[in-house]
């Protein structure tokens, strides 16, 4: 090996390692807060930085989950000597196989890219074996997908199976240690407790309508619930600690015939590692599952199933609901939180609609097969009620996810993220020194070890950085206007309550979508949007001394008043809406 040999690194986890080669960095994820990498470097270009190709991969991306969810569906009915509807594996494995399709073919993206447009030597081998990663649940996966660990062990599947084995340095192995269940908290304990004596003396199971993760909050849940004759709420349960021997033979095995997949090479590496990856929960532990789900003290009828929020992301509710379908339960799925209706196309926009019976909205809706769904309802959660009082700062409120992509919508990529914390930057450096003096930087309490977002929160004193410890709505009450940075439910939120705010994000990255633009040209006519941070910047420092007057002008209160409208709408009678809608379904 030479000194000046190239090390392809897909991962932050071995960049600091093999100092005498030059590392070609397959993104900028490489970077975290822990490593340290030597000047040495090239960082390669992002596929998904191209829209086209993004949205390409998007619809493709759709296009082969219904192949992969037929076979899978015909598969686990083999498995398990079952013979359960393609609607029923849609609601239970439906959102696994979406994210998993799209996680792994953006790294193949990328790894495709890099053979196509540089040159690399070598590659590190650090054999991890499938078995460590296997996760229990959906949930787990999403977990897993944001770790070093989970991405270097991905990426070195994709090598195995596109290079020889000349590219490979191969370290010893230690077994992998991933995010492991959080024990419960006591407080859920004790609530599980209480709640379950409830549910007896009331009779749950004979009830009709079943409302669970709503987004109303938990008073205004318990409200409803209590109308409808429980008083109490219901949240989804602590996915239960089984032990299970994983299937070797199985999991080895492949869902579709070489033939049938023969012209699609993505396709081909996919069915290579399906069914090693696929969680527990629909393979080994399904019956477990199913009994446990069975044995649950919720409605064993019921008429309607009402949530916003645990579908998508939590197993046992989607195996609730994949039974009581069978018997005619209708769900209504509630939005949770911003970005829905705007964006040119969103994966977990799309998943809700396509499952749900109704669809509630915050006031938009869209054309084609999904309109019918869809009802123009308001906002779920409690609206902000603001107060009088002294303003004392400017809040500027700061995104967080994950380094690593693991779902596809028009805003999707590492480099948004960094472009945008850059953008951040720039906003906050060139404020004037008074306003910046004043700022509360909110982050959000989930960190994915950004270096360039703890860069950020370092531009100001401690007292100024809340951690997202403190209470939002408190915040927003004491500040002089709220600066949104993304298409958030926070800028929503703000908006309909009618506080004082401004929203800036590149549209070039996080492109709309045309039903949404002439509502967003509202807002930038009137000052309130931007789509670059140099006009935001510079209309806060010529007028951060006269924010009420801008903001209660007719001109500035018109166009945040059309927006509401359709995205932000307030709803006053929520909960009577919400029965008849339960009622008449």
């Amino acid at each position: 090996m030479s000194k000046n040999s190239t090390l392809l690194c897909p991962t932050g986890l071995y960049t600091s390692e093999y100092k005498n080669f030059h590392k070609l960095l397959l993104g900028g994820w490489c970077f975290n807060s822990k490593n340290k990498i030597n000047k040495n470097f090239t960082i390669c270009s992002y596929p998904w930085d191209n829209k086209k190709i993004l949205s390409s991969d998007y619809y493709y991306s759709l296009k082969i989950k219904k192949k992969i969810l037929l076979k899978l569906a015909t598969y686990l009915n083999d498995y398990h000597g079952i013979d359960e509807s393609a609607d029923y594996w849609k609601i239970i494995i439906g959102p696994w196989v979406t994210i998993f399709c799209q996680t792994l073919l953006e790294r193949w993206r990328n790894f495709n890219h890099v053979q196509k447009n540089y040159s690399f030597k070598y590659v590190v081998n650090s054999n991890k074996n499938f078995t460590d990663f296997v996760p229990r649940n959906f949930e787990e996966f999403i977990g897993y997908t944001s770790t070093d660990i989970w991405n270097q062990y991905t990426y070195e599947d994709i090598f195995k199976f596109y290079l020889n084995k000349n590219f490979f340095i191969t370290r010893n192995y230690k077994k992998a240690t991933v995010n492991k269940p959080n024990k419960t908290p006591f407080k859920r304990i004790v609530f599980d407790m209480i709640n379950n004596f409830i549910s007896h003396i009331f009779f749950y199971k004979k009830k009709k309508f079943f409302i669970c993760e709503s987004y109303l909050g938990k008073i205004e849940e318990f409200k409803l619930n209590f109308i409808l004759g429980y008083p109490s709420i219901t949240l989804s349960p602590v996915y239960p600690d089984i032990k299970v021997n994983l299937n070797h033979k199985k999991r080895n095995e492949r869902i579709f015939a070489k033939n049938e997949i023969s012209g699609d090479l993505f396709l081909r590496y996919l069915n290579n590692v399906l069914l090693k990856n696929i969680p527990t929960s629909f393979l080994e532990e399904f019956f477990h599952i199913k009994k446990f789900v069975k044995n649950l003290n919720w409605p064993e009828k019921p008429k309607v199933f009402f949530t916003s929020h645990c579908l998508i992301v939590k197993t046992l509710c989607s195996f609730y609901l994949a039974e009581k379908k069978k018997i005619g339960c209708k769900l209504i799925h509630g939005q949770h939180g911003g970005y829905y209706g705007t964006a040119l196309f969103n994966t977990l926009e799309d998943l809700e609609l396509d499952i749900a019976d109704k669809y509630l909205s915050w006031g938009w809706t869209r054309a084609g097969k999904y309109k019918k769904k869809i009802i123009k309802f308001g906002i779920l959660k409690k609206k902000l009620n603001l107060l009088q009082g002294k303003k004392n700062f400017f809040l500027f409120v700061l995104k967080s996810q994950s380094r690593f992509t693991n779902k596809i919508h028009s805003g999707a990529g590492h480099n948004n993220l960094l472009r945008y914390y850059n953008d951040c930057e720039n906003f906050l450096n060139n404020l004037n020194k008074k306003i910046k003096r004043n700022i509360i930087l909110r982050r959000h309490a989930r960190l994915f070890d950004w270096p360039e977002e703890k860069k950020i929160s370092q531009m100001f004193k401690k007292s100024q950085v809340d951690n997202g410890e403190l209470n939002l709505l408190d915040l927003i009450n004491q500040s002089i206007i709220v600066i949104h940075t993304y298409n958030s439910t926070g800028f929503l939120e703000s908006l309909a309550a009618n506080k004082p705010t401004i929203l800036f994000w590149n549209s070039n990255d996080y492109p709309i979508n045309r039903y949404s633009k002439k509502y967003f040209d509202y807002l930038r006519e009137a000052n309130i949007l931007y789509y670059n941070w140099k006009d935001a910047v510079s209309f806060l420092n010529k007028n951060y001394l006269s924010i009420d007057c801008w903001w209660e002008s007719k001109r500035t209160q018109y166009a945040k008043d059309q927006f509401c409208a359709n995205f932000a709408k307030i709803n006053n009678s929520k909960l009577n809406n919400l029965i008849e809608i339960f009622k008449t379904i």
